[in-house]
Order: C-alpha cells, then structure tokens, then sequence
C-alpha cells in the first residue's frame, strides 16, 4: 500500500465523497458567504478577486491609456520636428550645392 493509504488506514480516517455536494464558503478578509455547489462557490471567488485586483491595478498602473496616448503624442510631435528640420538640412544642402555649381559656372 502506498504511504498515504497507510497513514488514512493507521489514524481511523475515511475518505467522504463530495461530490454534487454543497460546500459553504466564509472568509472574513473579503466580507463574503457563497453557498452552493464548488464551482459556483469558486466562480463567485473569482468575481470578488477580478474587483480587487482591478481596483489594485488602478491604484499601481494608473490609467495606462492616458499616459500612452501623451506619450505617443509627444512622440508624433518630436517626429513632425525632426521632420522639418530634415527637410530645412536637406534644403540648406541643395542650396549649397547649387551655389557650388553656380560658382563653378562663373
């Protein structure tokens, strides 16, 4: 026998079916009672700790959203800058160059 069948056998234990069984569940930190079968009990746990952690979640985070769109429109303006400068540089350039051949026709 395996050892767990052992230690059930040596302390007077018996194993009780539970299943289709109504299971009561009381946890004074959330503040709830769910009665009913295991899963509804369970998926009434997991519906309080969704709340929570989306409360925690906003405390930490923040509203990411927000700080992402401002981040991507400081970005889109720093592109419209190095933009413009790009075209100013690239015009300064021709300017040159067309001094230079002028120079070079004269």
């Amino acid at each position: 026998m395996s050892k767990f069948g052992d230690f059930i056998l040596n302390n007077n234990l018996i194993d009780v079916p539970n299943s289709r069984s109504k299971y009561t569940s009381f946890n004074l930190d959330w503040n709830i009672v769910s009665t009913g079968e295991v899963a509804f009990v369970l998926k009434e746990k997991m519906k309080y700790l969704k709340e929570i952690l989306r409360k925690w979640k906003k405390e930490v985070f923040g509203i990411l959203n927000l700080e992402m769109e401002d981040v991507m429109r400081s970005l889109n303006d720093l592109d419209k800058v190095a933009a413009s400068s790009d075209q100013e540089v690239m015009e300064d350039e021709e300017l040159v160059k067309s001094r230079a051949l002028a120079s070079k026709k004269v």
